[in-house]
This record gives structure tokens, C-alpha cells and sequence, in this order.
């Protein structure tokens, strides 16, 4: 556009006169304004700009100063070992060697890590066989309905947004939830939860332990594969003195900080000393005790 502006400018040294020359030179100025509008509203990269000089600019300035680190920046991102400010995801995944791994041809177990939905998932993956002959099964790397594809032979990079005809072809895994922290609403408050274990069971609850952290004090429960449960809970009583809390409807263990003692649901005590075992009612009366006799003539 601005070429064609320049090759029509007026010719002046004709017989006109100075107003028809002031004339011309107005129109032609009324012209290459718009035409300037028009060219700066709908400037090209590929068009406008000196590819050369662009492709050192993007590198110089947008790439080391103001986004990351040797990273190439198209519709996707690729960073290596780049730093990346105030990156907000609403998912990050750890599993990126996925693609390496089946080039390298390593069936390795693969351990990695998912966030996602407010929590952290620590997740084994097993690479999975075929029945018949124990040969590696595969399938096209895909996120969701994102499948991805090489964007050249040289397979290093790439993109889920065109078919290259290069798939990314990785190993199938059977994936185990080893582990998870996340935020869970309890008896109207939030608390942090950790799970270990991938479960036994369909549901993924047998076989697995479970620590939370409340305001009225901690609590540590183990779901057995059978389907028994064992729990602990820390917490304080009324007087704000520590107690142990073991299982359900079961006894109460004490400060761990004093003598060991056992509560039990009608208020009476077991309290160990260096003398022996003591029964106390729930006034704190002592009731027996049960020497601590010495096996095989110990001392």
C-alpha cells in the first residue's frame, strides 16, 4: 500500500499554480494517511517485517527477558529447562518422557506426578503387555480428545494441532494412585488429606492409609484389606490436655508426655509405673494393682 503511494506522488513542475500545487500536495497527504491506517491496522509478520531481523528480536527480547528461557513460543510451549513466572495451570503433569521412553525402549515403571482439581496425585504407571506374546502394547500419545503428532522426522518436538502423519506412539500404561494429597470438606471445614496406597479394591479404599488434619487434632486411619479399620486420632480433651484417641469406640491413651495410661469409656484408668499396672475409678481412687514381675528372674 505505501509502495503504491509512493510511485503516485504528484508531479509538480508543471504549469499549474502555486494553490493547484499546494492543492495536489494536500490531496496526496489526505491519501497517505489512510493509506498509513489502513497499512498499521493490518501489518503482517510475514509481510512487514524483515524476517531476519524479527526472528533476532523475538530471540533477544521476548524469549530471554520477558517470557522464558531457551524456549521456542508458537501456538504450544517448549521449554527446556527454562524459568516460567507467575504460571497459572489448571493441570501439571510430570509424564513428559512418555514419548522418550518408547523411543529409548524402556518398559521401566514409570513414576510421576499429576495436579489437578486441588490435589497432587503420585502416580506408578506399568507398562502393560500382550497376553499372547508379552510384547509391549502401544497406542498415539493423547491428552483427553488431543492426540499428538511429530512435527518432524527428527522428533523433537511436538503438537496436537495439526496431522503431521508422524504420531507420537507411546507405550500403554496401567496407572496406580500411590499416593494423593488433597482438599476434602469434613464436619463443615476444609482440611488436607493424604492417601497412600493405590487400594485393593474397585474402589481404591482397601489396603490404604489415611492422614488428616483437623482443628480438634489429627487422625490416622488404616483401611485393612479384609476390610477391618484401625485408627488413631490425636487430639486434646475439654482441659486442653493431649490425648491418643485409638480407634473408633476404643480406649484413650493419655499425654504421651506422662506415665502411660489407658482411659476407658466409664472413666476409669489404667496408669503404668515403675511399680506396676494401676486400675483408678473415674474419681482417681486407686483400686489395684498388678505388680510388674520381672520374666525369667530379670532384673
Amino acid at each position: 500500500m505505501l509502495q503504491d503511494a509512493e510511485r503516485s506522488f504528484p508531479a509538480l513542475g508543471g504549469p499549474e499554480s502555486t494553490n493547484e500545487k499546494l492543492m495536489t500536495i494536500q490531496n496526496y497527504l489526505f491519501q497517505l494517511l489512510e493509506e498509513l491506517r489502513y497499512t498499521l491496522r493490518n501489518l503482517s509478520m510475514e509481510e512487514n517485517f524483515n524476517q531476519t531481523e524479527l526472528g533476532r528480536w523475538v530471540g533477544e527480547t521476548i524469549t530471554a527477558n520477558m517470557v522464558v528461557s531457551n524456549t521456542v513460543i508458537t501456538n504450544e510451549l517448549y521449554a527446556g529447562y527454562g524459568a516460567i513466572a507467575d504460571l497459572a495451570v489448571d493441570e501439571l503433569r510430570t509424564d513428559w518422557q512418555r514419548a522418550q521412553r518408547y523411543l529409548n525402549g524402556d518398559t521401566s515403571d514409570l513414576d510421576y506426578i499429576h495436579i489437578h482439581d486441588e490435589e497432587i496425585s503420585f502416580v506408578t504407571a506399568v507398562a502393560q503387555t500382550d497376553a499372547r506374546n508379552g510384547a509391549p502394547l502401544t497406542e498415539q500419545l493423547h491428552h483427553g480428545e488431543r492426540y499428538f503428532w511429530w512435527r518432524d522426522g527428527s522428533r523433537e518436538e511436538m503438537t496436537c494441532l495439526e496431522d503431521t502423519g508422524l504420531p507420537v506412539t507411546v507405550y500403554q500404561y496401567t496407572e496406580y494412585n500411590k499416593g494423593k494429597i488433597s482438599f476434602v470438606r469434613e464436619l463443615g471445614q476444609t482440611v488436607i488429606v493424604l492417601k497412600l496406597g493405590a487400594g485393593v479394591d474397585a474402589g481404591g479404599l482397601l489396603g490404604t492409609l489415611r492422614i488428616s488434619k483437623g482443628t480438634d487434632g489429627a487422625s490416622i486411619t488404616y483401611h485393612a484389606s479384609g476390610g477391618g479399620v484401625a485408627s488413631l486420632h490425636l487430639g486434646e480433651d475439654a482441659r486442653g490436655e493431649s490425648v491418643a484417641i485409638l480407634g473408633a469406640r476404643s480406649v484413650v491413651l493419655d499425654s504421651l508426655y506422662e506415665l502411660p495410661q489407658i482411659s476407658l469409656p466409664n472413666g476409669s484408668r489404667w496408669e503404668c509405673d515403675f511399680d506396676g499396672l494401676n486400675l483408678y475409678d473415674y474419681e482417681g481412687h486407686l483400686l489395684g494393682t498388678i505388680p510388674m514381675t520381672p520374666v525369667g528372674g530379670g532384673t
